[in-house]
């Protein structure tokens, strides 16, 4: 009976990210067309906009369930309506197509594939089930820290603020919401707080993440392309173990890929390519009302995208592409601002523990980085393997795409990457904590974190199975 109330909660604000990602998303009308792609990008959205709607109710009137839920519900419905008529006004719009035709492709090895992903999702489901099961709470930082404040949101009453206060053993009174905020509503709308709602949502991200890399990169690419990423990313223990650990880590790896996914699909989308910007900026905000780090990816998936786009086509396309960016992005980046600035005012301690003098030593303390290095080189080892392995193989099997459709997608996520490992190793070179301490207590998230988008760049870049089958399929001399 929980979990049939905890759907039933869980439909409205599914419904309206459905539609709101069938109306800025890809493919055409009807919005059936992708249906994978978009019910992953839905399920992280809902999550989203339920946890922003929940904030607001909290900060407006306090926590009520009568009133959130006629609130909330009529807030919903009239938005669905909005969408369902600004989408009937549109035509049919140009799709995103994958840059290899099927006609080429082997039955035989997409047959195989086919069989490999659906094994690695029951393996991994089972796994997720077994661990979630074993620690029904999850592990540390959701019992100490995300859970924890989800119930002082839900069931504190008017002293839900107390929940951001500085003497909790945890002392991170400034995390953004997503997490507490969707659990809190889940919870507020089921009256109870049973721990089957962190573990599914838990649940919904790791495995959303997993099917919108598929899905996306069988648009973008091919549809052999798009299984292998799902099996890479089903086959890495980490990423189910940690999801099923209820942290923010993967949310926030969720929508980092959401977001590149959106700026991919743009670069094909002819025809409603303002749509895919808004949903890509929307996306962002939400991996910075995640985690404090999602502050710095919208920072430099912005940047990343200038480095793309001015060199190539100049600042107009890049202010155009920007104009519709920040329209998604910044409804939800005013809730975080205000979060930060009215409910949780002051630094991450990274930051607010930092001297001149002493920041200064540490950047210029060779040592620090030789130790960064060596422990990144490690923990990147033991964490990808066999991940890495198999995706070095791949590479050397197949080689990378050739022609330049698309290439600018690929730079861009690339380059988004490279910035975000950039910006977090420096993290690691100014941290006023334990050097080796932040290294074993963080690396493997921020790992997690980046893996994902790792794993959608790295299928980008590649040839896929079909090209290489079609390559060695021509006679020779013709290759």
């Amino acid at each position: 009976m929980i979990a049939l109330w905890a759907l039933l909660a869980f439909l409205p604000p599914l419904g309206l990210a459905f539609l709101l990602v069938g109306l800025w998303g890809p493919g055409p009308r009807p919005w059936r067309s992708h249906l994978l792609l978009k019910l992953c990008l839905a399920a992280g959205m809902a999550l989203g906009l339920s946890s922003c709607t929940y904030f607001i109710w909290l900060v407006l009137h306090g926590p009520s369930r009568t009133g959130l839920l006629i609130s909330e519900l009529t807030a919903f419905t009239l938005a669905a309506g909005v969408l369902v008529y600004a989408g009937g006004q549109r035509g049919r719009r140009a799709d995103a197509r994958p840059s290899s035709g099927p006609e080429r492709n082997s039955r035989v090895m997409l047959a195989a594939l086919s069989v490999c992903a659906f094994v690695a999702l029951a393996v991994a489901l089972t796994r997720f089930l077994f661990l979630s099961l074993a620690a029904p709470h999850g592990e540390v930082d959701a019992l100490t820290i995300w859970n924890l404040r989800a119930r002082f949101l839900a069931r504190s009453g008017e002293q839900w603020l107390d929940s951001f206060t500085s003497l909790l053993a945890t002392h991170v009174p400034d995390y953004p919401l997503l997490l507490p905020a969707s659990i809190a509503r889940w919870w507020t709308y089921l009256g109870d707080d049973p721990t089957l709602v962190p573990a599914l949502v838990a649940m919904l991200f790791t495995f959303a993440t997993a099917g919108l890399a598929a899905s996306s990169l069988g648009l973008l690419r091919s549809k052999g392309q798009g299984l292998l990423a799902g099996i890479v990313l089903l086959g890495t223990p980490f990423l189910i173990r940690h999801g099923a650990s209820q942290y923010g880590d993967v949310p926030l790896g969720f929508f980092m890929l959401a977001t590149l996914v959106a700026f991919s699909l743009q670069e094909k989308a002819a025809g409603h390519r303002d749509g895919l910007l808004a949903l890509a900026g929307m996306l962002a905000g939400f991996a910075a009302w995640t985690k404090n780090e999602g502050l710095l990816f919208v920072l430099v998936v912005a940047f990343a995208r200038l480095l793309v786009v001015v060199p190539a086509s100049g600042w107009k396309p890049y202010g155009s592409e920007m104009r519709a960016f920040v329209k998604g992005l910044l409804p939800v980046l005013l809730i975080v601002l205000f979060f930060k600035a009215h409910i949780a005012p002051g630094m991450s301690p990274i930051f607010a523990e930092q001297g001149t003098a002493t920041t200064l030593e540490r950047l210029t303390d060779s040592s620090r980085y030789i130790e960064t290095g060596q422990a990144v080189l490690k923990k990147a080892a033991r964490f990808g393997h066999p991940g890495f392995i198999a995706l070095l193989g791949y590479l050397l099997l197949v080689g990378r795409r050739a022609g330049g459709a698309g290439h600018s997608g690929i730079r861009h996520a690339a380059v988004t990457w490279g910035l975000m490992f950039a910006g977090y190793f420096m993290i690691f070179i100014i941290t006023p904590h334990g050097l080796r301490y932040q290294i074993d207590t963080s690396l493997d998230r921020l790992w997690i974190q980046l893996w994902p988008s790792a794993v959608f760049t790295f299928f980008l870049f590649v040839k896929t199975p079909e090209e290489a089958m079609a390559a060695r399929s021509l006679p020779s001399g013709q290759g």
